[in-house]
Order: C-alpha cells, then structure tokens, then sequence
C-alpha cells in the first residue's frame, strides 16, 4: 500500500486527519478534485466514495461525513529542497526552508532552522567580522546535516506507511530501547539523537545504520547458533 492516513490528536479530544498519496497515478487525489469545489457533482462525489471505500473501508465508521470534510479542505503537495552550497562568498547565505525545506515526516523542519541560527550565531561568534569564512564553514557544516535530514524524513514516511505493524519492527525497537537503557552511552537509538541531542543529523544517521549492521549481525549469529543447537540435540534423539 502505498498511501498513510494519519490522525493526530488535538487538546479538544478530536483527531486532525491528513492523507498522504502520490501526485499521480490510480492512488492520487488529483483525479478526486472536482472542477467546482463548492458545488461537486453526483459523479464526482461518487468518485470519492469508491476512493475511500476501496482504500479506507473503516473510515466511514468513525467519519461518516468524511466525504464533506474532504471537499471542504484544500489538497496541496509537499516540497522538498536541496542544494549545495549554501553561501555565495561572503556576500549571501540561505538557511531554514530556503536552504532545506522538508517533507514533515520527522517533525524536524523548524527545530532544523533553529540549529541554523545556532551554529550560525556561533561561528559569527568565533570569527568575527570574517563574514566570508563564517558563511563557507556554516555551509560545509548544515549542508550535509540538512540532506541527511531530508532522507531521514522520506525515510520515516516509509516506516509509519509499512512498517509500524510488523512484528519485526517492533521486536527490533524493543531491543534498541532495551539497549539504549542498559548501555546509554554505547547504544543511541536514531529518534533520541535527532530530537534530543545536538548530534548532527548525517552523523546520527551513519552511527543508526552501523547500530543496524550490529542489531542484524546478532540476529544471524544468534540465529545461527540456535540452529546449530538445535541440529545438535536432533541427532541425539
């Protein structure tokens, strides 16, 4: 499945609902958008419900006016930006959504801008009036954090659209959270270094994907192992 409806709770004990879809193709919503949106056509609303009804068939429980709410909130796409490098010289530099707008499937964009200023604030405090020098290390520093960043949240869309029901994903953040809280200081799970930390994102990434390497290493060996155990007291019977 290659759509995600995802509902987020608000303090009136509601959900805001958002579906996300590719811009083309049989899944989209492009062909859903009726040509008058404040006065759709029986065929048009027709359209919606086979939509909803061959994709979402519970949603109509606890939504029964879902296709009114559709037709009155707007469809929009999301836009991602990346670009290298940041700084013209000493004379301009971009930062936040002009240098890294995101996708907003890590809740990352405006905690992302804020460290530009940040770092940006601490280099000029470093360097002085050497604007030239500030800009050109702010940009080798953000730049590679911000495309990490922006892989890390096409990434987590995969995640929350396919994976959060899998056994297996589940098994494997139980053992990440187990680690983190036995060996602090050796195991960091992804999400704990991207939101609560100052460790740069394209380093929280490479140190996510070794952990992955070591996790999937100890499942195949201790796999392994059982298996051999298990061959041995076989024989035996």
């Amino acid at each position: 499945m290659i759509l995600l409806l995802i509902g987020l709770p608000n303090p009136d004990n509601t959900f805001t609902c958002t579906l996300f879809t590719p811009v083309d193709g049989d899944h989209s919503l492009t062909s859903l958008d009726p040509e008058v949106p404040a006065h759709p056509t029986s065929e048009e609303i027709s359209r919606i419900h086979e939509y909803f009804t061959n994709n979402f068939p519970d949603l109509q429980k606890l939504i029964p006016d879902y296709d009114k709410q559709f037709l009155t909130n707007p469809t929009s796409a999301l836009k991602q930006i990346t670009m290298k490098p940041w700084n013209l010289g000493g004379k301009i530099v971009i930062l936040g959504d002009a240098a890294h707008a995101v996708v907003p499937f890590y809740g990352q964009g405006m905690n992302c801008a804020f460290e530009d200023a940040l770092v940006l604030y601490e280099l000029l405090s470093q360097h002085g009036d050497d604007i030239e020098k500030v800009f050109s290390e702010f940009s080798k520093m953000r730049q590679p954090a911000a495309e990490a960043l922006l892989k890390l949240s096409n990434q987590n869309y995969l995640e929350m659209r396919s994976h959060t029901s899998k056994s297996w994903f589940v098994y494997k953040k139980l053992v990440e959270d187990a680690l983190f809280a036995w060996f602090p200081s050796l195991w960091k799970p992804i999400y704990p270094m991207v939101s609560f930390s100052r460790v740069p994102y394209h380093q929280a990434q490479k140190r996510a994907e070794i952990q992955d390497k070591v996790l999937f290493g100890a499942g195949v060996t201790s796999s392994a192992v059982a298996i051999y155990r298990w061959r041995k007291i076989l024989s035996k019977l």
